[in-house]
């Protein structure tokens, strides 16, 4: 399934702001395989970035694409250091979601051992700004 971009309309992006403040503190949290292949996103990762049970076989990159080219393992064990650097700093990759919308979000990495594989937690936070006490989204 191909996402296609378009032009979010004041209805969708009322409801979208809605849908995000909600969870405002809670980040969108994907498990990954090795690989790189969503296994497995909580309702607020579902919601944000419109993925359901039938995205199976989607690899992170369609969502995250700036991550196509890094490797997400080092020597099959850890999170690739450069990508726990990043976490570290606060840097901010942009966000595409299923249905169209982007964003930018901070994301942290972090690994797991689950039946002698390694998988990969990425926690997003998107990135807000407050103006008059309503979150805006930098775009």
């Amino acid at each position: 399934m191909k996402a296609q971009s378009r032009e979010m309309t004041t209805d969708d992006q009322e409801q979208w702001h809605v849908n995000v403040n909600r969870h405002r503190d809670t980040p969108a949290i994907l498990m990954l395989s090795g690989d790189g292949i969503i296994l497995n996103t909580n309702k607020e990762g579902a919601a944000l970035l419109g993925y359901s049970e039938h995205s199976s076989k989607l690899h992170v990159s369609k969502v995250i694409p700036q991550l196509t080219k890094i490797d997400l393992l080092e020597d099959g064990n850890r999170v690739n250091s450069y990508l726990r650097f990043l976490s570290r700093i606060g840097r901010r990759f942009e966000v595409i979601g299923l249905n169209g919308t982007r964003f930018m979000g901070e994301l942290y990495f972090n690994d797991i051992k689950v039946s002698y594989k390694h998988q990969i937690i990425v926690m997003i936070f998107p990135v807000y700004h407050d103006s008059k006490k309503s979150a805006h989204l930098i775009i």
